[in-house]
This record gives C-alpha cells, structure tokens and sequence, in this order.
C-alpha cells in the first residue's frame, strides 16, 4: 500500500486524540498524537518515564532525524513557529514565508516522516496536531498522500470544556473561548478548501460518539484506507489500546481507552444560545 499521512484538523477539546486513538486500531495504521510539538519539547513526551517505550521509541526517531539534519532543536522550533502556528498562517497562506524556511521547512517535515515510516511496519501514520497552519505548511510541502479528518464538536460543549480548570491545558475564559473556536474553525474551513473534497473528511464528534462504526464506515470510504479493526471494535464496544502518542489529551497516559456515549446535555442558559448563535457557521 502507497504510504499516507491522515492529519486531524480542528480545536482544542473537540476530540481529536480520540480519533487518533481509535484510528490506531487498525493494523496499517501508526498513531502518533501532536506531533506539532516534536522539536518544542525535544523529543521528550511529557508525562512518560525515561525508561518507558515510548519514550524510548520517539528518542529514537529524534536521533535519526538529527543524523540527517544539521540543525537543532531550538532552531526547528522556531521554523515550526514561522509555519505552523496560528500567528503565521496568512503569512504562510500568501506566500510571505522567506523561501529559504519553506526550503528548511519541507527538508524537516519530509526527513521526518521518512524516519518514521522506516522505524515502523505501518504504511499510514496519523498526526492529531489539529493546527490549521501545520495542515496547510503539510499540504504544501509533504511527498507523501495527505489526508485531512477535519473534527466539529458542539461549540457549547467546547467553551464549557475550556472553562476546566483539573486539566493539562490552560482554561480560556467564555469569551476567549468563543473567539478562539471561531477563528481556528475559520482557519480550518481555509485549509479544507485549498485541500478539496477528495482529500477531507468532516467528522462531527457527537455523531461519531453516538454511532462510532458508522462514521469509521465513512472515513474508510472517503480515505480509502482500510479500518475494519476499528470498526468491529467499536460495534462490540470493545477496547482501543492508546499506542505511542507523543502528545495531545492527557488519556495519552491511559494504556486502553472505551468509546462512551457523551452524557445528556446540561441546560442551554443565555451564554450557551450566544455561544450557539456565533458559531452556528461552522456548527448546523
């Protein structure tokens, strides 16, 4: 099979470790997590022991990447900053990126994922970065087959999962979290038309939570790629083990996962309809 990359697009909290998770079921299939943050962190996954496989396993991609890179980390990080990121994007969307960092920039990405499709037996890898800007600097310049699985989740579910204060990530307060889910679903919607119909798959998270094999019967038809484990897992609501992500939601730490039904919906109050009503161009 032609290697692919299946890249999941969309916001915080909307449930794309999840999908990488269960997609990672699949025996041709390798998932990664956020692999935005690669050089960031150094290679170094947090919250795994240094002893552990998959930490061992990402030092070892880190290792054969700098073989064949002569750079650092802190540099590449701040050429993933130039590209990926959501400041950059409509640099990098009109072509205002220097050429020598789209040179640099295609060199890492590409070295990067022909390491790793070496150091695997799969032939699909999914990358759950989620960022617009990653999507688009990965459309522009990977040699490999992309696929976009583009996540939507109920917006008011989204801000209430933002105001969370126990969780790894920062809280954004009601009103950031509106204009955050707004502007990065804006940046989505760029990147799914520069992509086309062909190469994208939009995938409300409820639904899938509601009916999880018949939405992994839809990515299977619209991608091509075979998810027929995953399918039968889901109908017999069965395990999904975690894999070797290297970053996202913090069930990355949990060795198996179970699809659950989301619970009944809380009350709609007055910042929940406003909620509804501002984002209801990217939610209906």
């Amino acid at each position: 099979m032609k290697k692919k990359v299946i890249y999941i697009l969309g916001t915080g909290r909307s449930g794309t470790t999840v999908i990488d998770i269960v997609l990672g079921k699949n025996d041709d299939i390798f998932s990664c997590g956020e692999l935005v943050r690669f050089s960031e962190l150094k290679a170094e996954p947090h919250g795994f022991p240094k002893d552990s496989l998959n930490y061992l396993f990402w030092k070892k991609i880190d290792k054969k990447l700098f073989a064949r890179l002569s750079s650092t980390h802190e540099a590449l990080f701040r050429l993933s900053r130039k590209i990926e990121f959501h400041p950059s994007f409509f640099f990098n969307l009109f072509h205002l990126i220097p050429r020598k960092d789209k040179k640099r920039y295609q060199e890492y990405v590409n070295t990067f994922f022909d390491i790793l499709f070496q150091s695997i037996h799969q032939n699909v890898v999914v990358d759950s970065s989620k960022y617009a800007g990653r999507a688009l600097g990965l459309l522009r310049c990977l040699k490999y087959d992309l696929f976009i699985i583009y996540v939507v989740r109920d917006p008011v579910r989204v801000v209430r999962s933002f105001a969370k204060k126990n969780v790894e990530q920062l809280p954004k307060k009601y009103l950031m979290a509106n204009i955050y889910y707004f502007l990065i679903n804006f940046l989505c919607r760029i990147v799914i038309f520069m992509a086309g119909k062909s190469h994208v798959y939009t995938l409300k998270y409820e639904n899938f939570l509601a009916d999880p094999a018949s939405e992994l019967e839809n990515i299977q038809n619209a991608s091509g790629i075979d998810l027929q484990k995953s399918i039968q897992t889901a109908r017999k609501e069965g395990e999904f083990e975690v894999g070797f992500l290297f970053e996202g939601n913090r069930i990355r730490l949990q060795k198996k996962i179970q699809l659950q039904k989301e619970r009944s919906k809380k009350k709609m109050d007055f910042k929940s309809y406003a909620t509804r009503l501002l984002n209801i161009i990217w939610w209906h």
